[in-house]
């Protein structure tokens, strides 16, 4: 038995709420290659992040990547140490 999931829209003002304390003490950076035209996550837009991801990274840790899957795919391509994270 799974719990059903809750949803709901993260508005800009929630986020910045959340977000806002570690943006001022420098613990949080956030990375994003597309501009405010992007609204929602495709195959595309998620391969172009992805594919970014790894190059800024030095070591990479993954919690997922479905076998032949686009991101196992990806990740087949660098030399970078990967971590897949496991319970």
């Amino acid at each position: 038995f799974y719990p059903k999931p809750i949803s709901f829209q993260i508005t800009p003002q929630l986020l910045m709420l959340t977000l806002k304390k570690p943006l001022d003490e420098g613990r949080l950076l956030i990375v994003a290659p597309f501009g405010a035209e992007i609204k929602r996550v495709n195959s595309k837009t998620a391969q172009i992040r992805n594919k970014m991801m790894i190059e800024l990274s030095n070591e990479i840790a993954v919690g997922f990547a479905s076998k032949d899957g686009q991101l196992e795919k990806l990740l087949s391509t660098t030399k970078k140490l990967i971590q897949y994270i496991t319970e």
